[in-house]
């Protein structure tokens, strides 16, 4: 069985082949490689990445990552994304 640590790997291998990472494409490829068990369905009824797999993922690419919230996906960080904060609107 996986641990959170290799999925969170598995996610960053992604983003670094893609230069991005689509929430709504990774969710469904974690649940179909690793197993439902790594995923929920959050408040919106939507299925979504277990917390302890973000956390590890944001500490992992803490300071090169941003979350695009209109994207709905993960980049990495350029010169003109706010400095000390995750989210690029």
């Amino acid at each position: 069985m996986a641990a959170p640590a290799e999925i969170a790997d598995y996610m960053i291998s992604i983003l670094e082949r893609n230069n991005y990472l689509q929430q709504l494409t990774i969710v469904e490829e974690i649940k179909n490689t690793f197993g439902e068990e790594f995923t929920y369905i959050n408040q919106n009824g939507n299925l979504a990445i277990r917390k302890d797999i973000l956390l590890i993922f944001k500490r992992k690419t803490a300071g090169k990552v941003v979350w695009e919230s209109g994207e709905k996906r993960w980049r990495f960080r350029e010169s003109y994304d706010p400095q000390n904060k995750r989210r690029a609107d």
